[in-house]
C-alpha cells in the first residue's frame, strides 16, 4: 500500500551521543516502579534526572499517556500500556540545534505544536489514538530499534476505551524509521504502535515535533524545500549547531 498518511523527508537530526544515553537513562527510570502510580494526562515537573518533584523552573515536564483500564494488559498500572511525553525548556540544552530548526520552519511556513522540544518513549505498546490540538509530527528514532511497528489507521471513529479497535486489528498502513530520514505523519487520524512477533519489550524513543497544519500542508511545504534546496540548507544548519 502507497503511503498516503506518512511521508518520509531526508533529514537527519544531529543527536548527540550525550543525549541519546540521557534518553536511555530515563527510559530505564520511567519503567521502573517508581513511576508505576504516576496519573495519566497530568504534567509532573522533575528535574534531568527525574528523581524529584521541583515547584521552581519548570525544566523538564513529564506527561503519561496509555489506557487506564482496570482488566489485562491495560490496567492502569501497567507499564508496559503507558506512553510518555518528555518536553520543557530544559530539553534545548541537549539539543542547541533546535531552537534553529523551529525558527527555520516557522520561517518557512510550518507552526510548532508545542513551546519547547518533545521526546515520545514507549516500551512495547501504543494503543491507537489521535493528538489533541495538532494535525502533524516529525519523529526521528533515538535508539535506531525498529522492535515496534507503527501505523496509521483509516478508522473514523472508535470506542477509546477499547483495547483493540473492533474490526480492525491490523494497522492499514504501517511504516519505519531509519537514521537518515525523519517520518512525517498524520496524528490526526488514529495512529499507534504494537511489539512485533517474537520481540521483546524494551524502551523506544523518538523527538517528536508537532505543526498546527494539516499533514497535506506540512507534506508539500517539505516536497517543495527539498525540490528548492531548502531541505539542504536546513541541514547545514542543523549541522553546524551541534
Amino acid at each position: 500500500m502507497s503511503a498516503l498518511y506518512n511521508f518520509k523527508p531526508a533529514l537527519t537530526l544531529p543527536v548527540s551521543d550525550t543525549f541519546v544515553a540521557k534518553v536511555e537513562e530515563w527510559c530505564a527510570n520511567l519503567y521502573t516502579d517508581q513511576f508505576k502510580n504516576v496519573p495519566r494526562w497530568e504534567d509532573q515537573f522533575v528535574n534531568e534526572n527525574l528523581d524529584a518533584r521541583v515547584a521552581g523552573d519548570k525544566e523538564i515536564v513529564l506527561t503519561r499517556y496509555g489506557l487506564n483500564n482496570p482488566n489485562g494488559f491495560a490496567d492502569g498500572s501497567n507499564l508496559a500500556s503507558s506512553f510518555w511525553c518528555i518536553t520543557g525548556p530544559g530539553l534545548y540544552d541537549y539539543m542547541p540545534w533546535y531552537q534553529p530548526m523551529e525558527d527555520f520552519l516557522f520561517a518557512e511556513g510550518l507552526t510548532s505544536h508545542l513551546s519547547f522540544p518533545c521526546i515520545l518513549v514507549a516500551n512495547g505498546y501504543v494503543r491507537k489514538h489521535t493528538d489533541v490540538g495538532r494535525n502533524t509530527v516529525i519523529n526521528y528514532d533515538l535508539f535506531g530499534s525498529n522492535n515496534l511497528a507503527w501505523g496509521i489507521s483509516y478508522e473514523d471513529t472508535y470506542d477509546i476505551d477499547q483495547p483493540t479497535i473492533p474490526g480492525s486489528e491490523h494497522y492499514d498502513e504501517t511504516y519505519d524509521y531509519d537514521p537518515d530520514h525523519c517520518v512525517l505523519m498524520d496524528v490526526s487520524r488514529f495512529h499507534g504502535g504494537y511489539l512485533q512477533d517474537g520481540i521483546i519489550s524494551a524502551p523506544r524513543a523518538a523527538i517528536n515535533h508537532g505543526f498546527l497544519e494539516t499533514f497535506n500542508v506540512c507534506k508539500s511545504k517539505f516536497e517543495e524545500m527539498d525540490s528548492n534546496g531548502k531541505l539542504a540548507e536546513l541541514q547545514l544548519l542543523l549541522n553546524s549547531n551541534t
